[in-house]
């Protein structure tokens, strides 16, 4: 399994491991060894109700972000063949980059979240000193201000994609399974209908809402120090 902080390599560094590995001989076709591994919850499915139900967590997690670390797979065997023309690398490289961006937002999205406090969890606890909650209020003046900003974000956010806080504090949000470039990530949410719509149905609203309980704010301040 790959660690968090590997995944967060820049991508192009992955597909220059894999040329030389290909160069070396090191896979025959079709029989790579797997370099990406679909990485391990923190947590059971149940552990984040009742805000976001068991059965979305093992969908999410074991069905779309499963077909994320596949398809990556895939596209990595099917660079190591020989004879390609110019448009199907074009094509395994596109496929190869949007799929290591699902599992680079899944694995921050899943790792940002925690049992609810009134579980015996961390979830929903906020800071209460430090640098980040120093930072937090000098930025936003609360947390409750952040999360009322995150919130708008991802209503804002037309169609499926995510909403990302980052370490300078600043909030953007991307499309799809675009990871955000340049700066450095310490918060995913994902607003695509897949996370939260056998509970909330087009609710994103409540979804929304109530994912703040779950949030794992300890997680996210070892990021913003790290």
């Amino acid at each position: 399994m790959l660690e968090l902080l590997q995944l967060l390599q820049p991508k192009v560094e992955m597909v220059q491991e894999v040329a030389t590995k290909s160069t070396k001989n090191q896979y025959q076709e079709n029989q790579m060894q797997e370099p990406y591994k679909l990485f391990e919850l923190n947590y059971g499915y149940d552990a984040l109700e009742p805000y976001i139900d068991a059965k979305t967590v093992e969908l999410h997690y074991s069905k779309h972000t499963k077909t994320y670390v596949d398809k990556a797979n895939e596209a990595l065997i099917g660079l190591n063949k020989q004879g390609l023309s110019e448009a199907q690398c074009y094509e395994l490289s596109k496929q190869l980059d949007d799929n290591v961006g699902g599992v680079l937002t899944h694995q921050l999205y899943f790792n940002c979240l925690a049992k609810p406090k009134e579980n015996g969890g961390v979830g929903g606890v906020y800071p209460t000193q430090g640098a980040f909650y120093e930072a937090v209020k000098m930025r936003w003046t609360s947390f409750e201000n952040l999360k009322e900003a995150l919130k708008k974000a991802g209503l804002a956010r037309f169609g499926s994609g995510w909403v990302f806080l980052h370490q300078d504090l600043s909030i953007t949000t991307a499309p799809n399974q675009e990871w955000p470039r340049g700066k450095k990530t310490i918060l995913a949410i994902d607003v695509w209908e897949h996370a939260y719509y056998l509970k909330y149905q087009n609710r994103r609203v409540d979804y929304l809402e109530n994912i703040f309980y779950v949030i794992n704010w300890n997680y996210v301040e070892s990021l913003f120090k790290s």
